[in-house]
């Protein structure tokens, strides 16, 4: 380390005593962690982007579906109450592949009064992981009877009206939908650090 001869003397002694007690294991190591998160964020953040990709696809298809039964009903005189079903569960299985989304870029709908209030922005912050920490208990809540209410379905074998498809199969999609938007919270406050995704 060169001499610090230009700095006055405190300052020079600084210098020497961070230069002296610099790791490079301990430097290595922070790194790693660093380089750790910002791959965490990224697959975390790629992930959720596309289940909303998926929710926008069966958006488009539940769309497409429901103007062909009202085209065929209006012109034709002839209604797909399959289609109707259909549309209905594909509404609904986006609706749970959006949620995650929302949650980690934090565009869900809500009143945020006391956000737009208050301009403290460690109070801001903390307003936001209290946020996360109670979405991330009810979504725990309504996962574990969601859960249960597939494994019931599943051992009765309850079907829809008229696809006659499992309906274990759309309410374990439901739990899947809360417990992404749970890895999305933890992915927030652990690996972003308590700030919200850009």
């Amino acid at each position: 380390m060169p001499p610090c001869t230009a700095l006055p003397p405190s300052a020079c002694r600084r210098q020497v005593q961070r230069a002296n007690s610099y790791s490079p294991a301990i430097g290595t190591a922070t790194e790693k962690g660093a380089i750790f998160l910002k791959t965490a964020r990224t697959i975390a953040d790629k992930a959720i982007t596309a289940l909303l990709t998926a929710a926008a696809v069966l958006g488009g298809a539940s769309a497409l579906l429901a103007t062909f039964n009202a085209i065929s009903r209006k012109f034709l005189s002839v209604s797909f109450p399959w289609a109707e079903e259909l549309c209905t569960y594909l509404v609904v299985i986006a609706v749970f592949l959006a949620i995650p989304y929302l949650e980690l870029k934090d565009k869900q709908l809500c009143v945020d009064f006391l956000g737009s209030t208050i301009k403290n922005k460690a109070v801001q912050k903390g307003l936001y992981l209290f946020r996360g920490v109670v979405i991330i208990f009810l979504c725990v809540v309504v996962a574990r009877y969601g859960l249960a209410s597939t494994v019931t379905a599943w051992q009765t074998n309850t079907v829809t009206y008229v696809l006659q498809w499992p309906r274990a199969i759309f309410f374990g999609i439901g739990v899947a939908g809360f417990l992404a938007a749970i890895v999305s919270w933890v992915a927030a406050i652990f690996l972003n650090k308590g700030e919200k995704f850009s």
